[in-house]
C-alpha cells in the first residue's frame, strides 16, 4: 500500500543524524510491542521457571517462538506472560495476535496484510519441512533419459546442491498411486517495484491422497518432487525437464498455465507429454468432451475462463484443514512454503497476490496440481526391453514389429 511505499522510501534515524536527508523526507520510527511498559506483567519465581522451560505454551510452534524471543531480543518471562495473555485475548489465534503485536518492522507490515493461508498451519508445515531437510530426506537429483533416442525410461542421478540440480526429490513413484504435475513457467517479466529478481519457473509433482489397504491409514496429498528454486532456463529445456518428470511418474498428466505460456504447451505436446485439455462446460449438449485447447486459464478474459480463485481456494482450504482427520496436504519443501507464507490478500482491493519482493510461481503450480489431482495418472512401472546391439535390434524389428504405447493411463 501507500504507507508501505512511503516507509520503504523514508530515512532511518541514523541517516537523519548523519545529515543524509532532504526537506520533506519521512523519518521511519518503529517500536516493537515489548518496548512499552504495559507489555510486561509481573511474575513469580515459579512462573519464571515454567516460562523459561517452555511450559504452558500453546503448542510446540509457540514454545519455540517464545524461546527465540527470549534469546534474540533479551526479553524476560514477564514479556512472555504478556505475549501469552494477548494470544488468549485473540481467541488463541497467533495470526491475529501477531497483527496486533508486531515484533519487527517486517512483521509489522506483514501482519497488516493478512496471509492468504492459515499461518498457524503453515508453521506446522514449515517445522515438518525443516525436520525433513535436516534428516536429508530431500534429495537433489538430475533426471536423464535411459535411452535418449527412444525416451522410454528416466534415470535419477543423486547429486549435491553444488551441482546446481534442477530437481528436488522427496519420494519416488509408488505402484498404484496417482500423480499429477502442475507447471507455472516464467514469463521473464522485469521485476516490479520492491522485487529484486524476475519470476522463475515452478513445477510441482503431487501424489493424490489414498487409504492404505493394509493399515487403513489415510495419507494426505503430498508434493513428492519439485523444481529447485530460482530456475530460469529456456522454454524448450523446461519442456524437456517436465517430460522427464512426467515419464518418471508413469507418464503422468501435466497441467500448465495457458495464458502467457511462452510456447511451453506446444513444446510439451511435441514431446508427447500428456497435457490437460479443457473440457466443454456442462451447459453444452456435448459437455465433458475435449475442446482442443490445452492448459488452464488463471485470468478472466471475459469469456468465463478465469478460475484462479477456484484453484487457490481449494489449496487454502487444504491448509486450513491441515489437522482435521482425512483432510490437509503434505508440503515438505521449504521454498514452496516460503512463497505461501508471503502470499497475501490486499485489504484495499481484495486481490490475492505475492507481497512485494516475492513471487507466486510455486503457489500457482501447486494450486493447479491440487485442484486437478483426481485426474492424475495411476503409476504403473514401464517394463523396458533389454538393450541389444543395433544389428540384433534391427533383425528383431523385422521379425516382430515393436508396438504398444507407453503405460500410465490418465483421465482428462
Amino acid at each position: 500500500g501507500v504507507f508501505y511505499e512511503q516507509w520503504q522510501a523514508a530515512k532511518t534515524f541514523e541517516q537523519l543524524k548523519a545529515g543524509d536527508y532532504e526537506w520533506g523526507d519521512f523519518i521511519k520510527v518503529f517500536m516493537p510491542w515489548y518496548v512499552f511498559d504495559d507489555s510486561y506483567l509481573p511474575t513469580t519465581p515459579a512462573e519464571d521457571s515454567r516460562i523459561l522451560a517452555g511450559d504452558d505454551a500453546l503448542n510446540e510452534v509457540e514454545r519455540q517462538r517464545e524461546k527465540e524471543l527470549l534469546r534474540r531480543f533479551k526479553l524476560k518471562p514477564g514479556h512472555i506472560k504478556y505475549f501469552r495473555m494477548r494470544l488468549k485475548e485473540c481467541d488463541y489465534d497467533p495470526e491475529e495476535r501477531d497483527r496486533e503485536e508486531p515484533t519487527t518492522e517486517e512483521s509489522g507490515f506483514y501482519a497488516a496484510q493478512p496471509c492468504y493461508f492459515n499461518k498457524t498451519n503453515l508453521r506446522h508445515l514449515q517445522d515438518a519441512a525443516q525436520r525433513t531437510r535436516e534428516a536429508h530426506e530431500i534429495k537433489p537429483v538430475i533426471l536423464s533419459w535411459d535411452d535418449p533416442e527412444r525416451r522410454r525410461g528416466v534415470a535419477v542421478e543423486p547429486c549435491t546442491m553444488e551441482d546446481r540440480p534442477l530437481w528436488l526429490l522427496k519420494d519416488k513413484p509408488e505402484l498404484g498411486r496417482r500423480y499429477i504435475i502442475g507447471a507455472d513457467n516464467s514469463r521473464g517479466i522485469a521485476p516490479k517495484k520492491g522485487e529484486k529478481e524476475t519470476d522463475c519457473h515452478a513445477v510441482t509433482v503431487l501424489r493424490e491422497e489414498y487409504i492404505d489397504r493394509e493399515t487403513g491409514m489415510w495419507h494426505a496429498p503430498k508434493v513428492v518432487m519439485a523444481l529447485s528454486p530460482k530456475v530460469r532456463i529456456d522454454i524448450d529445456l523446461l519442456a524437456e525437464e517436465i517430460a522427464k518428470a512426467s515419464k518418471l511418474f508413469g507418464n503422468c498428466l501435466v497441467v500448465p498455465e495457458a495464458n502467457n505460456d511462452c510456447g511451453l504447451i506446444m513444446c510439451l505436446r511435441r514431446l508427447g507429454v500428456p497435457v490437460y485439455e479443457r473440457q466443454k462446460p456442462a451447459t453444452e449438449q456435448d459437455d465433458q468432451e475435449g475442446t482442443g485447447k490445452f492448459g488452464v486459464w488463471t485470468s478472466d478474459d471475459g469469456a468465463g475462463r478465469g478460475f484462479r480463485s477456484q484453484f487457490l481456494g481449494d489449496l487454502q482450504s487444504a491448509v486450513r484443514k491441515l489437522r482435521m482427520e482425512g483432510q490437509g496436504i503434505d508440503i515438505p519443501f521449504e521454498h514452496i512454503l516460503a512463497e505461501m507464507e508471503h502470499f497475501a490478500t490486499n485489504t484495499d482491493t481484495g486481490k490475492t497476490a505475492a507481497v512485494d519482493g516475492w513471487h507466486d510461481d510455486f503457489v500457482m503450480s501447486l494450486a493447479f496440481a491440487y485442484y486437478f489431482r483426481s485426474r492424475g495418472t495411476i503409476y504403473t512401472p514401464m517394463a523396458l526391453a533389454p538393450m541389444m546391439p543395433p544389428d540384433v535390434r534391427k533383425m528383431h524389428a523385422l521379425m516382430k514389429p515393436q508396438g504398444g504405447k507407453g503405460s500410465g493411463a490418465h483421465r482428462v
